[in-house]
């Protein structure tokens, strides 16, 4: 992750929190939502969610679901940019 991305990572609020139920049908598709919206979308993984699984791994498959590209993982946060993808 360069400097612009980790900028990237502060800056934005999250716009989506995966909860206790983990990654549903319902969160890929608002991600897919959200990112036909937004370049960026940033998730916040809450620890119920990331207890089992680490944070690096839900956004790797969150990534690949979407179609989008991970830009990073920082603490309980997945940064996800449109990719070319699923009609992004």
């Amino acid at each position: 992750m360069n400097k612009d991305e980790r900028k990237k990572m502060v800056d934005i609020l999250p716009t989506l929190h995966l909860g206790k139920d983990g990654m549903t049908d319902g969160v890929v598709k608002e991600v897919m939502y959200q990112l036909k919206k937004r370049k960026i979308v940033k998730v916040k993984v809450l620890k119920s969610a990331r207890s089992d699984v680490p944070t690096e791994e839900i956004g790797k498959e969150l990534a690949k679901l979407t179609g989008a590209r991970l830009i990073g993982v920082r603490g309980g946060a997945i940064l996800l940019e449109r990719g070319l993808k699923k009609g992004q």
